[in-house]
């Protein structure tokens, strides 16, 4: 079976008739970190604290990794999770309306 690479167009869509070869990128927990302009503690304790929730109520969770020796886990967000991440806080009032576009920003810079 062989793979076909995919060729974008200008405006990074698959032709017709074509598949992506990967799925949406994602990220490490420091990477997220660096959005917000915090430690990654701070990013666990945000998740602990129940503060990553869509509007209906639900978590928002990342995708879990696990290594063959670990326990847990790594947690790998998407541009998405992040952007959510970012709305819940400000709908939360934990960040202000300052940090929230910085963040938002940082999310467009990467699409």
């Amino acid at each position: 079976m062989s793979v076909e690479a995919v060729r974008l167009t200008d405006d990074d869509t698959p032709q017709a008739g074509t598949v992506p070869l990967r799925s949406e990128r994602e990220y490490g927990i420091s990477f997220v970190a660096e959005f917000f302009d915090m430690t990654v503690q701070w990013v666990r304790w945000c998740e602990s604290a129940g503060y990553f929730k869509y509007g209906d109520g639900t978590s928002i969770t990342p995708r879990r990794t696990k290594p063959r020796r670990a326990k847990a886990g790594y947690r790998k967000y998407t541009l998405q999770n992040i952007s959510d991440m970012a709305d819940s806080l400000y709908r939360l009032k934990k960040i202000t309306t300052a940090e929230y576009r910085s963040v938002k920003a940082k999310v467009e810079t990467f699409q």
